[in-house]
């Protein structure tokens, strides 16, 4: 495994740690439904995925990193980060406070409650969310599928910032003679 490679993945792993013990702590304090943790477990991918491609480029890789590499680095960050909390969500709903699903379910129905939808809507509603949704599987694998979605254009915007290339290294003006 190359340095460029081994860099993006201990930024995961750092990452991917920092994500489960700011989830825990949320769980901890009773705030597992603040709004405010999502963006901050975003932004948190934004510097992990952005500093692994900077310090591949500054040590590695001569000062010097592609768009294509840098993203590849973010999305490595965002799987092992993705990984991780997705696992910890399945720890988290299977084993650690299996009661946190029924805690769930009522913030659903309150909030179709709040929407004004009739009550045969509801149970049904209800009915199917609990036949498949309201599993810890599926609530892991929705985390790993939405942290991997929005890594992607994360790792799309800290690739556009931690880009440098050589000097004349750019084909479209090379193919335009400069014109």
């Amino acid at each position: 495994m190359t340095t460029f490679w081994k860099t993006a993945l201990s930024h995961g792993l750092f990452l991917g740690l920092a994500l489960v013990l700011f989830d825990y702590a949320l769980y901890l304090a009773g705030q597992t439904e603040a709004g405010y943790s999502t963006w901050l477990m975003y932004a948190m991918l934004l510097v992990a995925a952005y500093l692994a491609a900077r310090r591949s480029r500054d040590r590695h890789m001569g000062g010097y990193i592609s768009f294509g590499k840098a993203f590849g680095s973010g999305m490595v960050v965002a799987m092992v980060g993705g990984t991780m909390l997705g696992l910890f969500v399945l720890l988290l709903f299977a084993v650690i406070d299996p009661a946190l699903l029924q805690e769930l379910k009522i913030l659903a129905e309150e909030a179709m409650i709040e929407q004004g939808l009739p009550d045969e809507q509801i149970e049904e509603v209800s009915r199917l969310m609990e036949k498949f949704f309201y599993k810890p599987w599926f609530l892991a694998l929705s985390t790993f599928l939405q942290f991997l979605l929005v890594g992607s254009l994360i790792s799309l915007l800290s690739a556009a910032l931690a880009k440098k290339e050589p000097e004349g290294s750019d084909a479209f003006r090379q193919a335009t003679g400069e014109v």
